[in-house]
């Protein structure tokens, strides 16, 4: 097979999910098939050759697991052959073979299919054993799919380890009463870092579902209760329980409410829904339902689908917020904690986007009709958004349009779903820019296309959507072009003397770990720094120079903060220099606030007496 082989980095530029690129991995080209191959670059010495011997083949495959580590991809053990005095092992990338059709086509699947992984990639070792030597037999190198960035490397599957001491800690510490998440927090800080952990949520929640307790109970848990119930019972005869269920008339007034804010299309519709069911549960005298109606212009989302706010409800960031941070903070939480913990919260949420970004460049999510416009959101959409996207692609199926109106290059259609064929969506579409509105706002609110848009798109005849509803927000591609923290601060965030110290402590720290490793580096290294600083202390004097030249001809004194502050005294922690002279500083805690509820309790009063201690049930009075 001959491949015409060229090195990424001198290719045109690629996303992140296209390829990686921080190592320079070689990118060839198969001339028979045009197939584009990867190659991982990396040193000769780690990388495996037909030859190669080992003792044994659990070391073939730690070695195999090592480079596939390294070179961004995760291995999986395959077939085993027996001869008569020898054995034939292969192991192959994750990648390797595709999903059996069968498995597509059911239609008995109680759940949604998996995400599809395997990309028929045919990289693969395949070592023999034959007196007590283990010999590489053959070694494929190129994969036909991206390869992992060093930042993801830690998720992959074959890399993952853990160890039976850290499955007794998680076992320990379940049965005292700590969440998983709180657990792996603990385990994360030990190590170091999520990246140096090994092992993630997942794997710790299979631990404690494969031990005999969780086993016992699994599917179990509402019976078990009862019969703790009726043993104490039994132990007590005035022991008492009971089960209540939902009644009938709860769930009805849910549905109606759920139909009358989630369900109606305009704020006619809203109110025509109110009216009714105020009137059917004689709900006119409640007084927070009558305040709800007043306001009912800042909270109903009727009235606020021309708004985008990306599917959010009032109250979700905030919320969202407080879940996430009550695995860290309390009230008792001192300051200095607060900032580690703070600082090891940032580190998990960034994790956590790590490994989202590593499922979205290593699995295409299931297609269900298999369309142009499926595989072009698939292949664009992360992960999470195209699951939002297609449950409306695919109810666009079951849709019918009809067109009611044409008016030059504009178009009106009724839009109906086979559930519900008496309520009709009107939905607009404008032949210039492939322009189309949905009465029920749906992508103005959420950034998502209604089915109803996806149905006068398919009557439109167009294959693909159009780009200016994908919002970049919702891509793959989302931060290209972002600079991090690791790429330096920015010259915007370079005004002040602080910020600068700030940015130069961050580079001097980089520069100093990276000296320290030899001694050319650091003879090197302190060389140059001392150049510079002979180098800064003359741009220092100039710059100086020219301020008091500009001073002295303008005869106004220049006033300038960011310039003005005393680099000496930023650095100084307890003395900050005044006029010449040094002063001690005592930096105080904040005052401490009460927090919600622990205020003093107020005694409630007999309403027809105003005095308390009693209500108007036993009142002197009455």
């Amino acid at each position: 097979m001959d491949f015409n082989t060229t090195n990424y980095k001198d290719n045109e530029p690629m996303t992140e999910y296209e390829a990686s690129n921080e190592e320079g991995n070689e990118v060839a080209f198969d001339e028979v098939d045009g197939t584009k191959l990867y190659f991982p670059n990396v040193s000769l010495d780690q990388k495996p050759y037909v030859g190669m011997e080992f003792e044994s083949i659990e070391l073939s495959y730690d070695h195999y697991n090592a480079y596939a580590r390294i070179s961004g991809f995760s291995v999986r053990k395959d077939s085993s052959r027996y001869g008569k005095d020898t054995i034939q092992r292969r192991f192959v990338c994750s990648n390797q073979g595709t999903r059996h059709q069968k498995w597509v086509d059911r239609v008995d699947a109680k759940k949604e299919p998996k995400s599809v992984t395997r990309t028929g990639c045919a990289a693969k070792l395949e070592v023999i054993q034959k007196n007590e030597k283990c010999i590489v037999h053959k070694f494929v190198e190129g994969h036909n799919h991206a390869l992992n960035t060093p930042s993801k490397r830690h998720i992959l599957r074959s890399s993952k380890k853990m160890t039976e001491n850290s499955k007794r800690l998680i076992k320990s510490w379940n049965d005292s009463g700590l969440r998983l998440s709180q657990c792996h927090n603990l385990m994360a800080n030990e190590a170091g870092g999520y990246k140096n952990l090994g092992f993630d949520e997942v794997n710790m929640r299979g631990v404690i579902r494969r031990s005999k307790a969780a086993m016992e109970t699994y599917g179990t848990d509402a019976g078990r209760m009862m019969d703790y119930f009726r043993g104490k019972q039994q132990e007590n005869p005035s022991f008492f329980y009971s089960v209540q269920l939902d009644s009938a008339g709860q769930l009805c007034f849910k549905d109606k409410w759920d139909k009358c804010i989630y369900g109606t299309q305009c704020p006619e519709e809203f109110e025509q829904f109110w009216n009714e069911m105020i009137q059917e549960f004689n709900l006119q005298e409640v007084d927070w339902l009558n305040t709800m109606w007043r306001e009912r212009r800042m909270w109903m989302p009727v009235y606020l689908r021309d708004t985008f706010f990306a599917g959010m409800s009032t109250t979700q960031r905030s919320e969202s917020m407080n879940s996430f941070f009550k695995d860290w903070v309390n009230m008792r939480t001192s300051l200095i904690d607060f900032v580690k913990r703070y600082d090891m919260a940032l580190q998990k949420r960034r994790e956590h986007e790590v490994r989202q970004d590593y499922k979205s460049l290593n699995e295409q999510p299931y297609l269900r009709i298999n369309s142009n416009i499926e595989r072009q959101l698939a292949n664009v959409l992360t992960r999470k958004i195209f699951k939002k996207f297609q449950p409306e692609y695919v109810a666009s199926q079951c849709c019918y349009g009809t067109l009611v109106r044409h008016e030059g290059l504009e178009k009106k259609y009724e839009v109906r779903h086979e559930s519900n064929l008496k309520k009709a969506y009107i939905v607009s579409f404008i032949e210039t820019g492939q322009s189309v509105q949905c009465i029920c706002k749906k992508f103005e609110f959420e950034g998502i296309v209604c089915k109803h848009m996806f149905c006068v798109l398919k009557l439109e005849h167009i294959s693909k959507l159009p780009p200016h509803y994908i919002m970049k927000r919702w891509t793959k591609d989302a931060k290209t072009g972002f600079v991090g923290c690791d790429h330096g601060i920015q010259e915007s965030f370079k005004k002040t003397v602080s910020m600068r110290y700030t940015n130069l402590m961050y580079w001097a720290n980089k520069i100093a770990l990276s000296g320290a490793i030899y001694e050319r580096t650091h003879d090197m290294v302190e060389n140059l720094l001392k150049k510079g600083l002979l180098e800064s202390e003359k741009i220092n004097k100039e710059e100086e120079t020219h301020k008091a030249n500009k001073q002295e001809a303008s005869g106004v004194e220049d006033v300038d903060i960011s310039d003005s502050v005393d680099i000496n005294a930023s650095i100084d922690e307890e003395h900050i220099g005044h006029n010449g002279s040094s002063q001690t500083i005592t930096i105080l805690d904040p005052k401490l606030v009460k927090t919600k509820g622990s205020g003093k309790r107020i005694s409630r009063v007999c309403r027809i007496c105003k005095k308390p201690k009693h209500d108007s049930r036993n009142c002197p009075n009455k």
